[in-house]
């Protein structure tokens, strides 16, 4: 009887796995920010400021852009009286005091649809209203409602508090005209025997 052989038996070759590859990651890329150009004074502290302080007052159009202030009285600011540091003395007798200051200024802005903000700064000392064209854009220690002549402030703070607490207002972008802009203000005593008042105000815009 021949030898029993037993069958050829293929090697069992194992299955090529391809090397893991780790994934590609591309670089985080950061968005690329278009540079923002630097604030553009276009009021100082010091500036000239047209005003009007007497118990007549101003006509009711007073704030608005067609107003002609030019026969109002200017000076530099600060404008006040009773602290150190007023530029502008505008102090009369107690029995001739009226509550209310009113002050304004033309300032001139080019390309105003490219203005991304508008950014005032003052100060309350007692009260303070600040319109813009013509649109009323801040009040402070003002109660709500229509500003006469007579309208005192309702609370009282001195110069030195208030300057240290300046208002900054930021005003729609919306309210501005390439051309010339009117920024109008009035003050208001709180008490008519107060010892000190001031105004001054500064402004800048970016694009």
């Amino acid at each position: 009887m021949p030898p029993v052989v037993p069958p050829v038996v293929p090697p069992v070759v194992p299955p090529v796995v391809p090397p893991v590859v780790p994934p590609v990651v591309p670089p985080v890329v950061p968005p690329v920010v278009p540079p923002v150009d630097p604030p553009e004074t276009v009021v100082s502290a010091g500036d000239q400021w047209s005003y009007l302080y007497n118990p007549a007052g101003p006509a009711a159009d007073w704030s608005g852009t067609a107003f002609d202030s030019s026969s109002w009285s200017t000076g530099a600011t600060p404008i006040g009286f009773g602290a150190t540091g007023m530029a502008t003395d505008i102090n009369v007798p107690v029995a001739n005091r009226t509550p209310v200051a009113y002050f304004k200024k033309t300032v001139n802005i080019t390309d105003a649809p490219s203005v991304m903000g508008f950014t005032l700064t003052t100060v309350a000392d007692d009260g303070v209203v600040v319109y813009v064209n013509g649109t009323e854009v801040g009040r402070t220690r003002v109660s709500a409602g229509p500003i006469t002549n007579a309208t005192y402030a309702n609370a009282a703070v001195n110069t030195t508090a208030a300057n240290a607490a300046p208002i900054v207002i930021n005003v729609p972008v919306d309210l501005l005209v390439s051309g010339a802009n009117s920024i109008s203000v009035s003050t208001h005593l709180n008490y008519k025997s107060t010892p000190n008042i001031s105004f001054t105000m500064s402004a800048s815009l970016i694009r």
